[in-house]
């Protein structure tokens, strides 16, 4: 299985392949927090002016939770995929895909996630307990 091969041992093909799919992983995650935070929206909108507290705390949980969810699962797997990328052997460092990748600030998109993450969930903590 890839996942779990050696990185000395693989290819550059199957690193490029292990990579896509730690993307495609980051997708996905980013897809279901936005997915998330769309419906968390649709309810505060429709039905907050007018809910009890409790379920206000409710909503507020579920804001916290996918805020979370978003943040953490997004920045490790932009964390595994740098640590993919850094492991390639110095017979791949001259070519051109590792040149480039060595160039990708995946770190300042980590950040960028995280933040970007957490600052929709506290706009919507504060959307909820002002209206």
């Amino acid at each position: 299985m890839i996942a779990t091969a050696d990185q000395e041992n693989l290819t550059r093909d199957q690193q490029v392949s292990l990579t896509n799919a730690r993307l495609g992983h980051y997708m996905a995650v980013m897809g279901i927090t936005f997915a998330v935070t769309a419906v968390n929206l649709f309810l505060m909108f429709s039905f907050a002016h007018m809910a009890p507290a409790s379920a206000k705390l409710a909503l507020a949980l579920s804001v916290i939770n996918i805020s979370c969810f978003g943040a953490l699962a997004g920045r490790s797997t932009l964390q595994e995929i740098k640590a993919i990328n850094q492991d390639y052997t110095e017979a791949k460092l001259e070519t051109h895909h590792a040149r480039y990748v060595a160039e990708v600030p995946t770190d300042l998109f980590a950040a960028l996630t995280v933040g970007l993450i957490v600052l929709i969930g506290l706009v919507q903590l504060w959307m909820l307990f002002t209206i």
